[in-house]
């Protein structure tokens, strides 16, 4: 098992943090690697600010509106995948927490971060408009898995290595 815990691209994300590089099938582990590279090239870590958090609220009032930019209009569309991507949340929480623990001087707080729906979503939102490049990364490996899983004869569910 190959992880990323001290690569500073990959420390504050659990897209791409472990992979298993023996379960990979041969036939996908130059596109995984590939993948790999660009997420570690594109990926910079950042905390929310009030003018982020601002932003990703006036977006939600408004995502009818005809005036949104296409990074916009995807965040907004890959919303709808929140219960797909444990993860993507799971980072989004953790960064929010960091972020109130550096705004407040505090530490760090080992508690579980539970936030009510709307706040969620704004948060999420927040993470997904900074960090664009996570959710491209997470849609790329779903359908190299797909790719890996179909050459090897593998069932939709075993795993792959990724």
């Amino acid at each position: 098992m190959v992880t990323f815990n001290n690569d500073k691209n990959f420390k504050n994300t659990h897209i791409m943090h472990h992979i298993d590089w023996n379960e990979v099938p041969a036939c996908v582990k130059n596109d995984l690697m590939q993948i790999q590279r660009e997420f570690g090239k594109k990926y910079k870590p950042s905390l929310p600010t009030a003018e982020s958090i601002k932003k990703a609220k006036n977006l939600l009032k408004k995502q009818h509106s005809e005036t949104l930019t296409v990074e916009e209009k995807t965040a907004l569309k890959d919303m709808k995948r929140i219960p797909w991507i444990k993860s993507l949340c799971t980072d989004a929480a953790n960064e929010y927490r960091d972020a109130m623990c550096k705004a407040f001087g505090v530490q760090g707080l080992d508690i579980e971060l539970k936030i009510w729906p709307s706040a969620a979503e704004v948060i999420y939102l927040d993470h997904v408009l900074r960090h664009s490049c996570k959710m491209v990364t997470i849609q790329k490996l779903s359908k190299l898995r797909c790719k890996a899983r179909k050459s090897a004869g593998l069932d939709k569910k075993d795993n792959v290595g990724f």
